[in-house]
């Protein structure tokens, strides 16, 4: 018994490269090789980087030929986001820090009117437009690295 529990332990760690690796592959097949500068990371959430980046561009129906002269920025964040129906404003986000090591639970945790989730931040801009401070991205992203989720940020300015 104690032989097959560590061996499924064993398949299902080395599993998580492979996933990713199709994922990758799916990826190109829909949106071919538009540019990406994401974190390095040696490890991955359950939803990984491909799969969110998929759930986002799919949503507003991005193709490759939409992307073309684009550049997409990915990161892997701790953020809070509060829901306040009493207060006028309503809403807010906070990121708290990136993530840069495994965890064992990525789930969202609730606490009273705020939410604490690990989420992918995806940014799509024009290319040319990276390195101009102070600009709102041409569509932003938070797809929720546990549930793919994809979290409302309220309106771009």
């Amino acid at each position: 018994m104690l032989v097959s529990i560590l061996f499924l332990l064993f398949f299902v760690q080395n599993q998580q490269p492979n996933k990713t690796n199709e994922d990758l592959e799916l990826f190109k097949q829909e949106f071919g090789n538009v540019a990406i500068i994401s974190q390095n990371l040696n490890f991955s959430p359950p939803v990984n980087m491909y799969q969110a980046l998929r759930y986002a561009l799919e949503s507003d129906n991005w193709t490759s030929s939409s992307l073309e002269n684009m550049t997409i920025k990915v990161s892997l964040n701790y953020c809070e986001f509060v829901n306040r129906t009493s207060d006028p404003i309503g809403w807010g986000f906070h990121n708290l820090y990136a993530v840069t090591q495994p965890i064992n639970d990525y789930s969202p945790v609730q606490i009273n009117s705020t939410t604490y989730r690990h989420i992918w931040m995806i940014y799509v801009d024009r290319t040319e437009m990276l390195n101009v401070p102070h600009t709102t991205p041409f569509a932003l992203y938070y797809v929720d690295a546990s549930t793919a989720e994809q979290i409302d940020h309220g309106p771009l300015y």
